[in-house]
């Protein structure tokens, strides 16, 4: 069957209070500092008035002998939600892991705010605004919810203390967690890992979130 993965933008997300004096940009050990998402926000301005928010420049991959992805390209622009739809093994995923900086392309390029990031790992791609969730969750399967999604805070968002507490309580809160935050993650079902997935990318505070499959395997009524 045709399966619907999404790259939402979400420049007009509502954003979680902050505080100021348990906001910290010094984080070496999650890659770049927060406050270089905050350069490069600022430093492509003006580029970003003619650039799209996300630029996939023809993007070839093979596995093997099988051409999985062969010169794909295509554009989100900021405050869009974009659709990418195809069938089992289109490789809609695997184009998902190359912009978030999980796997690497045989060739082409990978723009944010007009800036190429092709050479970035995906920890510093989380550090500049993109977030993903996983078709299958994976949640840290031995941490409590609230735990899950405060790694995501410090780690993706820059956030610590008061701050980082906050917004991984209130982005649990969000997505319909709120009653299970001290609940340890290995023990949810599939519906609560779907949204506790969900609520992790939204906790790194993304410029672009990407969902594979968010509602894959949910009954109608759940989703």
């Amino acid at each position: 069957g045709v399966e619907l993965d999404l790259a939402m933008t979400l420049e007009h997300r509502d954003r979680l209070r902050r505080d100021p004096a348990h906001h910290r940009s010094d984080l070496p050990a999650f890659g770049l500092r927060r406050s270089n998402r905050q350069r490069m926000e600022d430093d492509s301005a003006e580029e970003a008035v003619m650039s799209a928010l996300l630029e996939i420049n023809n993007i070839s991959h093979r596995f093997g002998g099988l051409h999985v992805l062969r010169g794909v390209n295509f554009e989100v622009p900021k405050g869009a939600i974009t659709g990418l739809i195809g069938p089992n093994g289109a490789g809609k995923s695997t184009l998902f892991s190359m912009i978030a900086g999980e796997q690497k392309p045989d060739s082409g390029a990978i723009s944010m705010l007009g800036r190429d990031i092709s050479s970035l790992p995906a920890q510093d791609r989380t550090r500049i605004g993109i977030g993903r969730t996983f078709q299958i969750p994976r949640p840290f399967e031995g941490m409590s919810v609230f735990e899950n999604l405060l790694v995501f805070a410090t780690s993706g968002a820059g956030l610590h203390g008061h701050a980082a507490y906050t917004r991984a309580a209130e982005t649990g809160e969000r997505v319909g967690l709120g009653d299970v935050l001290n609940a340890q993650a290995g023990s949810l079902g599939l519906l609560a890992r779907k949204r506790l997935e969900l609520a992790r990318g939204l906790a790194s505070d993304p410029t672009v979130l990407l969902l594979d499959e968010v509602a894959g395997g949910l009954t109608e009524p759940e989703v």
